[in-house]
């Protein structure tokens, strides 16, 4: 009778050794779980940086195109008031040609135009 519950004695702790050791193996399991899920929250994490990232990225190519039209404009700008000045002068020029061959062709006559600077 004595072996009979040394027996089950020792195969009840063979089986709480068991038990003890699987629940060693699920906790190492978990851990291994829990790395994972951190790594992918971390990930996670980093992804939304990059798209923040790329946000401001984004927000700063349009300025620069922003700027760049304005800047464009501002150069079409100045041409076109050079031209404008350009256009005045050659008027200027014209008128002043006019004068003078309008004055040539009377010089002998008494409606001479005079010219004052």
């Amino acid at each position: 009778m004595d072996v009979l519950l040394l027996l089950l004695v020792m195969n009840v702790l063979l089986l709480l050794l068991v038990m003890d050791v699987l629940v060693m193996v699920m906790e190492v399991l978990l851990l291994l779980l829990l790395e994972v899920l951190l790594l992918l929250l971390v990930m996670d994490v980093l992804v939304m940086v990059m798209e923040v990232l790329l946000l401001l990225l984004l927000e700063v190519l349009l300025l620069l195109l922003v700027m760049n039209v304005l800047l464009l404009l501002l150069v079409m700008d100045v041409l076109v008031m050079v031209m404008e000045v350009l256009l005045l002068l050659l008027l200027e020029v014209l008128l002043l040609i006019k004068v003078l061959l309008v004055g040539s062709s009377t010089r002998g006559s008494k409606s001479s135009v005079r010219i004052h600077v």
